[in-house]
């Protein structure tokens, strides 16, 4: 729902039975594959050949990812802040975790965090992931995995501001965001 919600949003048409099958197969790819990577690419080419335009297609999942990632770390934090303050009045038989499960708990939630992050920062600063994305386009052509350099970047760059562009989009529209989240 949230995916079709955010296709409304981003698009002006409601592509709800190709968002939802979208998001079924994404789950399965991400169960398949190691480190639960093969989601995001799969459900952005499912998009773009199912008639959601190709700067849509690719930052819709991006953008629930990254909705899904923040409101996880929210939750996070409002039960770590319950937990370690007793807001509930839990008996102390109750409240059984070391104080380095709060540690690892707090590592884990930035872990978390960086991701999200790391995609703002791609967003805001175009320019900035442009150069990663080049320098690592350049050592691929160093090593002989990507044989035409500049085709190659031209195709990110215009990728990179297509996303750029939608997200931020997404987050000029506050009622959006918000029921976005509140679904995440």
């Amino acid at each position: 729902f949230k995916l079709s919600f955010l296709c409304k949003m981003g698009t002006g048409k409601w592509h709800f039975r190709t968002c939802i099958g979208t998001a079924v197969i994404g789950q399965y790819y991400n169960n398949v594959t190691p480190l639960a990577v093969g989601g995001q690419p799969f459900e952005i080419y499912h998009l773009s050949k199912n008639g959601v335009q190709g700067g849509a297609a690719a930052s819709l999942p991006i953008a629930c990812f990254f909705l899904h990632q923040f409101s996880f770390v929210l939750i996070a934090v409002v039960s770590l802040f319950i937990y370690n303050n007793n807001t509930l009045g839990a008996p102390d038989m109750l409240r059984f975790f070391p104080e380095s499960l709060t540690i690892m708990a707090i590592i884990g939630m930035i872990c978390c965090f960086a991701v999200p992050f790391i995609v703002v920062v791609f967003c805001i600063l175009p320019r900035i992931s442009h150069r990663i994305v080049y320098f690592v386009l350049w050592l691929g052509a160093k090593i002989g995995l990507v044989k035409d350099l500049k085709a190659l970047d031209f195709k990110m760059t215009k990728n990179i501001l297509q996303n750029s562009k939608a997200l931020k989009a997404f987050v000029k529209n506050p009622f959006t965001l918000i029921l976005s989240l509140i679904i995440s």
